[in-house]
């Protein structure tokens, strides 16, 4: 009776300690791999609860890490493959969405979610914020390297949240097989098209505006360029 009751007593004082408290809101699965396929796409899903609270860390930017109160929940993505030799021929685009339903309504029920890349070291970088409270919360990272230790973390938070929100969320790795192009380098952008001013897309107004702007003057003994053109 005595050993029981002083086990008791110590985990009456583990209590308040917070030694057995079951993490809130933690995601489903916390830990996901993925790995580059040679062309399509590979999807992971997981999904959790944000308890009621407003986390907005840090300002004016918010950045859902799980120091945040009510606790963020926190996914880490291992993607595998992507390295230098993979980006001579191939291209990739990484897709991160987080659904919800407004458990209450949406003025009260928004979510945010920050993205990073942490390396072997523990340092974070390519943090993007989603922080609009309207669902979906996305982000996108194109060409990303992902060298061995490291990992993308995906925190979902309550930007304000005023009842337990349910959401779903999913991670979508795309590869596209390009031809090698040896002494070319990859990095995190983006390619745009760029279209030439109309103005200047036929020839023959091209050097019409240019001789306008820019008159030929002949010289001593020399013919100008429209006397070419007369009998």
């Amino acid at each position: 009776m005595k050993r029981l009751a002083a086990v008791g007593v110590f985990a009456a004082l583990l209590v308040p300690l917070g030694l057995f408290a079951v993490p809130a809101g933690a995601a489903t699965p916390a830990n996901s791999t993925v790995t580059a396929p040679n062309s399509g796409s590979v999807t992971v899903t997981w999904s959790g609860t944000i308890q009621p609270g407003n986390s907005n860390f840090g300002g004016a930017t918010l950045r859902c890490f799980p120091a945040t109160n009510p606790s963020a929940d926190q996914v880490a993505l291992t993607v595998n493959g992507l390295d230098a030799n993979f980006y001579r021929t191939h291209r990739t685009s990484l897709k991160i969405r987080v659904d919800w339903t407004p458990s209450t309504n949406a003025a009260v029920n928004q979510l945010a979610m920050t993205t990073s890349e942490i390396d072997s070291t523990g340092a974070r970088s390519s943090i993007q914020d989603s922080t609009s409270g309207v669902s979906p919360a996305t982000a996108e990272y194109d060409n990303a390297f992902a060298p061995a230790g490291s990992y993308f973390a995906i925190d979902v938070c309550a930007l304000t949240n005023a009842s337990p929100q349910p959401y779903t969320a999913s991670a979508t790795l795309s590869s596209t097989p390009v031809a090698a192009v040896p002494g070319v380098s990859i990095g995190n952008q983006r390619l745009v098209n760029y279209e030439f001013d109309p103005a200047f897309q036929k020839t023959d107004d091209l050097q019409r505006r240019l001789r306008r702007r820019h008159p030929r003057q002949a010289g001593p003994g020399q013919r100008g360029p429209d006397s070419l053109h007369r009998p």
